[in-house]
C-alpha cells in the first residue's frame, strides 16, 4: 500500500476538465463538487496513505466504502442517492442469497439426478 492514490495527477486533470465542462452545461452544482471533492483528495492524499499504511486492511475497506458513498451522495444528490443505495442494498441483502440458495438447490438437484440415472 506504499503507492496508494486515490485519483493518478493524470486522471485528476481529466475529472477536472468534464467538471468544467459539466459547469458549462448546466450542471452548476454537480461540477463545483466534483472539483472540490477532486481538490479535497490531492490535498488530503499524502495524509490518507500515512495513516492507511497503518491500519489494518479489514478496516480500511469499509470506510473508504464509506468515504466513496458520501462523495457519490454529494455528488448526486440526496434522492438519488437514496434510489442508489436502496438498489443495491436490494441485491446484496435479498438477491444475492437467494441466488446463492439456488444456485445449492441447483447442485444438490444434479447430484441426485446423477445418483439416481
Amino acid at each position: 500500500m506504499e503507492n496508494l492514490e486515490v485519483l493518478h495527477n493524470q486522471i485528476r486533470l481529466l475529472v477536472l476538465v468534464l467538471a468544467g465542462l459539466a459547469i458549462i452545461m448546466g450542471f452548476r452544482k454537480a461540477g463545483l463538487k466534483i472539483i472540490q471533492s477532486t481538490l479535497l483528495m490531492a490535498f488530503f492524499s499524502p495524509f490518507l496513505m500515512a495513516l492507511v499504511s497503518q491500519i489494518p486492511l479489514w478496516i480500511v475497506i469499509p470506510c473508504m466504502l464509506f468515504l466513496v458513498g458520501l462523495l457519490f451522495k454529494a455528488t448526486i444528490g440526496e434522492e438519488a442517492w437514496g434510489h442508489f443505495f436502496g438498489a443495491i442494498l436490494y441485491d446484496v441483502l435479498w438477491r444475492f442469497p437467494l441466488r446463492i440458495f439456488g444456485a445449492i438447490g441447483r447442485g444438490i438437484r444434479n447430484l441426485f439426478h446423477q445418483i439416481l440415472d
